[in-house]
């Protein structure tokens, strides 16, 4: 589940994917301070300093994997895997999950 997600456990379908607004913040501010220039290990460091409450610490590789996650912006590319290893095409769903970055 990346980070900024949940699982709706109160709602009707327990596996729908919704968004975690106090994490989305955080998805937001990570997009934002990256747009502005900063590189992904500038910009971990400065959600570690801002942020000094989460349990994890972020890294330059965890960034880097938000930055190219398609999920932020409301996509999923399904069978993904098969199309990287030249043995089948992917296939890209949109509105899948609710995007947090525009």
């Amino acid at each position: 589940m990346p980070f900024g997600y949940k699982r709706d456990v109160d709602g009707p379908d327990k596996k729908k994917v919704i968004i975690d607004p106090p994490n989305a913040k955080i998805v937001k501010r990570i997009f934002e301070i990256y747009l502005r220039g900063a590189s992904c290990e500038e910009t971990a460091n400065i959600i570690n300093d801002e942020c000094p409450w989460l349990e994890k610490k972020f890294k330059r590789k965890t960034i880097e994997t938000m930055i190219h996650n398609e999920t932020y912006a409301g996509l999923h590319r399904f069978n993904k895997r098969a199309e990287e290893l030249g043995i089948g095409k992917s296939i890209l769903l949109e509105n899948v999950v609710e995007p947090i970055i525009d």
